[in-house]
């Protein structure tokens, strides 16, 4: 993951820039930590809506499909890129589902067709046209942002105004939540499986 970060956000700058090689190369590496806290403020956001409701947890993840590209491109940050994002998707939620979905369905067949070959080969053919489909997804999103661009122009030059207060919400919960749950495990493990020490003095009649 950690790789493959400024790599992503380096196809974004290619793509929005039109850089060569190099200059996306060093756009990446210098976005990794922007790129690094977006992600876990994502992950975080996404896990309190995991919480609260599967259908909280698919739409925040709409919402925030273009944060990358508000980061690379508009120099967003932290939760601004979140923000910025879901203001691009606002009205366009469903379109923009149907899209994903077809982007979702077209990676399970291509799975599905290379586990014909068996299991090694089929792993390897998957690998190879995974190579293809990473970068052909980004320009696909791209597009996405374009058109969403386009259609909203007076966004990208203005910061986001609501919606700070229910990401954070939501980011404290999916950071307790992780939490709670394994303390919970933990204390239920405690309780079917005590721990008991044997008495070496003790003998049996």
């Amino acid at each position: 993951f950690l790789l493959f970060l400024p790599a992503g956000m380096g196809i974004i700058y290619t793509l929005s820039k039109g850089a060569g090689f190099a200059q996306s190369l060093r756009a990446g590496l210098s976005l990794f930590f922007p790129a690094l806290w977006m992600s876990i403020l994502m992950y975080f956001v996404v896990v309190g809506g995991f919480v609260m409701l599967f259908v909280p947890a698919v739409l925040m993840s709409i919402w925030f499909s273009l944060s990358a590209f508000t980061l690379v491109i508009e120099g967003k940050r932290g939760l601004n890129t979140l923000l910025q994002s879901r203001e691009y998707v606002r009205g366009y939620w469903g379109s923009i589902f149907v899209r994903f979905l077809a982007l979702f369905i077209l990676l399970m067949l291509t799975y599905w067709a290379s586990s014909l070959f068996g299991q090694t080969a089929g792993m390897m053919i998957y690998l190879v046209v995974a190579v293809f489909i990473g970068p052909l997804a980004s320009v696909y999103l791209y597009k996405i942002y374009q058109n969403l661009a386009a259609l909203k122009p007076a966004l990208a030059a203005s910061e986001p105004a609501s919606g700070r207060g229910f990401l954070i919400t939501s980011g404290i919960i999916g950071l307790i939540a992780p939490i709670v749950f394994f303390v919970l495990l933990f204390s239920l493990l405690l309780s079917v499986v005590p721990f008991s020490s044997p008495n070496p003095f003790h003998r049996g009649s």
